[in-house]
């Protein structure tokens, strides 16, 4: 009788296959993070420029006229540079 050669165990294209398909599944749950944080930070951005707006909003008074002007303000000395609004004169 011949000794059966065979070991139990995984063979080198099944083990291949498993790290693809752990690579990709890692892939997506990285991308989905990334967009999570980007999103957060989006929404971040926008409740502080909401905040801003209603803070000086409510310094102007609820009877002042608002008036569109051409040129551009900042913030606490451009704390936000990415918000900005037409400031009025």
């Amino acid at each position: 009788m011949r000794p059966d050669c065979r070991q139990p165990g995984f063979t080198l294209l099944e083990v291949l296959v498993a790290l693809v398909i752990a690579a990709l599944a890692m892939g997506v749950l990285f991308s989905g993070a990334v967009s999570g944080l980007r999103a957060a930070r989006l929404g971040g951005h926008y409740a502080e420029a909401l905040s801003r707006a209603r803070s000086h909003l409510a310094a102007i008074g609820p009877g002042a006229p608002l008036v569109a002007k051409g040129t551009m303000g900042r913030d606490f000395a451009g704390a936000c540079k990415s918000a900005r609004w037409p400031r009025p004169r």
